[in-house]
């Protein structure tokens, strides 16, 4: 049995771009979904992580996927992130850019129950099935409806690789924010929107990507739209922005500041908490 472990689902070398200090044990503020209005201190290294997140249940090496992470996708996002203020576009083919937004979208327990929910409920069908023709004498075999954790890991893994054949074909906005608003990040950043279809995803027409970067800085992208690369943003855009990823959040909400700026239902840029 492996010894327990902090996981970052969201990574830290990300977070701390959030934060004044620029470090991973610099404090930013944390807005809980649950409890609105309310803040407290928190810090990168201690945000957005689960115990054994990544531990695999039947492997060798456990730890495998975390090391994996850790090692070889981490340092590549780490350099982008390094480099992205001093960038005038985005080059869509860069690695470290590509794990940023795949990890975004991917590597939290909100998408990881999406992905589990169902198999759960299959399972349990499945049970209650055997447990049914048992009662008759026939013995049913539910092999194919069981699954472990690393099942899980696994197809998260494989969504990524799909996902970053799509990310390079969007074209990219460094949107900047002005001095006197700030971006804001959460546990599940990384936004996909569409204007024409309640039904969509990464590769369907029309789908634009949204995801705050640093908090000077959100990404804009399309595939059918031509933006420029480069752009400073309003200040009502920027709390608009906010706003969908403070709605799109899962648990908590993180700024460099005791506060943010978002719209309100009139569409006038509010202070929250107020």
């Amino acid at each position: 049995m492996s010894k327990s472990k902090k996981h970052h689902y969201i990574p830290a070398c990300y977070l701390k771009g959030f934060t004044n200090g620029g470090k991973r044990t610099s404090l930013f503020w944390a807005f809980p979904t649950d409890k609105p209005g309310t803040k407290h201190g928190a810090n990168p290294n201690d945000s957005c992580v689960k115990n054994n997140y990544y531990t695999l249940e039947n492997s060798l090496d456990s730890l495998f996927i975390e090391n994996w992470y850790a090692n070889e996708v981490e340092p590549k996002i780490g350099n982008f992130l390094n480099e992205v203020d001093k960038l005038k576009r985005i080059d869509s083919q860069n690695e470290g850019f590509i794990w940023l937004l795949s990890s975004l979208t991917f590597r939290n327990p909100q998408h990881r129950e999406m992905i589990e929910t169902p198999l759960i409920h299959a399972e349990r069908v499945a049970k209650s099935m055997q447990a049914d023709y048992r009662k008759q004498g026939i013995d049913l075999n539910i092999a194919a409806t069981q699954f472990h954790k690393d099942d899980i890991i696994d197809y998260e893994i494989q969504q990524t690789k799909t996902l970053s054949r799509y990310l390079p074909l969007y074209n990219y906005c460094i949107l900047k924010a002005p001095a006197d608003i700030n971006v804001i990040t959460s546990d599940a950043p990384m936004i996909l929107a569409n204007p024409n279809m309640k039904i969509f995803g990464v590769a369907s027409q029309g789908t634009i990507i949204i995801a705050p970067i640093n908090k000077r800085t959100y990404i804009i992208g399309s595939k059918e739209i031509q933006f420029p690369f480069l752009r400073n943003g309003t200040a009502w855009e920027i709390a608009n922005l906010n706003t969908m990823v403070m709605a799109a959040a899962n648990d908590k909400v993180f700024s460099n500041d005791d506060h943010i700026y978002i719209v309100d239902d009139s569409d006038k840029i509010i202070k929250y908490p107020l």
